[in-house]
């Protein structure tokens, strides 16, 4: 899907593509009825690609590898991310996500400036082979308990910034 595709259109709930293989950036930017997203064989998501979706509560898109800048940015109702096949999440890829509770990324390695910061329902991170976690990344997580890096060599400035619930790393 090209650059701005379905940009600000408010009546659209829901996306399904079986067959694409890329978003571009702001294919889907502010459309804020969107509430589910199925891309089973997408492998790249653009920048702010679906920023600003507010309703968006689910995506399904497995075979993803890289999450660009502001992906999902302002995405306020997403509460699960799953992407086992993702080795790159872009800056700011899920910021301001409030009700983001659980991330399932077991393969990303690396992890850009404020990708998870203002998610503020996100309780507990644990990537297993990441080694780059950038400024920012979960600053203002209030709710984050624990989080586990067990091969990490670089972890950013601010990176855990206000942080208040935090009492397990590893």
């Amino acid at each position: 899907l090209n650059n701005y595709a379905f940009a600000g259109c408010p009546n659209l709930t829901s996306v399904s593509f079986p067959a694409c293989t890329s978003i571009e950036q702001n294919a889907f930017f502010w459309c804020t009825n969107v509430s589910s997203v199925n891309l089973p064989v997408c492998t790249d998501i653009g920048i702010r690609a679906f920023c600003g979706c507010t309703a968006l509560v689910s995506v399904g898109v497995s075979k993803c590898l890289n999450l660009s800048t502001g992906a999902f940015t302002n995405c306020y109702n997403l509460k699960y991310v799953s992407f086992p096949n993702c080795i790159s999440i872009g800056t700011n890829a899920f910021a301001n996500c409030s009700n983001l509770t659980s991330v399932f990324l077991p393969v990303c390695t690396n992890v850009d400036e404020g990708a998870f910061s203002n998610c503020h329902s996100l309780t507990s991170v644990n990537f297993p082979v990441g080694k780059s976690i950038g400024y920012a990344t979960f600053s203002n997580c209030s709710s984050l308990t624990s989080v586990s890096f067990p091969v990490c060599t670089s972890i950013g400035s601010y990176a855990f910034d206000n942080c208040s619930s935090l009492t397990s790393v590893s």
